[in-house]
């Protein structure tokens, strides 16, 4: 079973959040259902054929295992489901920030409380080093001064890794903290995990989304998707 979960673990890791179902080719009334929460997959028994999300991609598998004395080999058909946006929480204008917003680049904890007394930009973005996401980036750090100087601080959020966000701040010399984000759980939280499509393709990704928080890290003003002008983002947050 180890191999079996370190197998799924892989093929699965570019998807995110989800649940798989797990089909044996002999017993399909019957099937194992692996959730993955961060780089955990735990096992528990379901039972038929339970699909509950209208969002899934199904493809088979086959595994070989190889032992002393023998090699087995089988084929499962699999159904990967990805969260529907309905389901999950979002945050609202008027909606607090949780207490705990995730580790940065670092593995420092930042807290909604750190930031108590000040305002907060909390900026959704899909992915260190690409152009539309360097661009906000960079118009933050220019605008970094005049942000503080309003009340503030800024924070970042993506699924890079947390070498990823700390050669991206050094290139780009970003004076503010990114929160490693991998396991998109922040994202859900915030409603920014949402279904895209490129060239007909359809994959879960990051809405670029900026949260304005108050004082009391309340909601005060989102700027979501096509909204966002990535590159004069500090002039749109100060002038909004």
């Amino acid at each position: 079973m180890r191999h079996f979960e370190k197998l799924l673990a892989r093929i699965c890791a570019p998807i995110g959040r989800h649940r798989l179902f797990v089909f044996g080719a002999k017993k399909k009334s019957v099937c194992t259902m692996f959730e993955k929460e961060g780089r955990t997959l735990r096992e528990s028994s379901v039972k038929g054929n339970q699909n509950p999300l209208p969002y899934e991609k199904k493809c088979s598998i086959v595994l070989s295992f190889s032992t002393v004395k023998r090699t087995v080999c089988f084929e499962l058909f699999v159904t990967f489901v990805c969260c529907n946006q309905t389901d999950k929480a979002m945050i609202k204008v008027g909606d607090r920030f949780p207490d705990i917003l995730g580790t940065d680049q670092d593995g420092n904890e930042i807290r909604r409380d750190d930031y108590k007394g000040r305002k907060v930009a909390l900026y959704f973005y899909p992915k260190d080093n690409t152009s539309g996401c360097t661009a906000e980036a960079c118009s933050l750090r220019d605008g970094y001064a005049e942000l503080r100087a309003a009340g503030y601080e800024i924070i970042g959020v993506s699924r890079d890794s947390a070498k990823s966000h700390r050669n991206f701040r050094e290139k780009y010399e970003l004076p503010f903290p990114l929160i490693v984000d991998t396991d998109v759980q922040l994202n859900e939280h915030f409603g920014v995990w949402v279904e895209k499509s490129m060239y007909g393709r359809k994959y879960m990704g990051t809405e670029r989304t900026t949260f304005l928080a108050d004082e009391e890290g309340v909601v005060m003003r989102i700027i979501r998707g096509k909204e966002v002008n990535t590159k004069d983002h500090a002039n749109q947050i100060l002038n909004g």
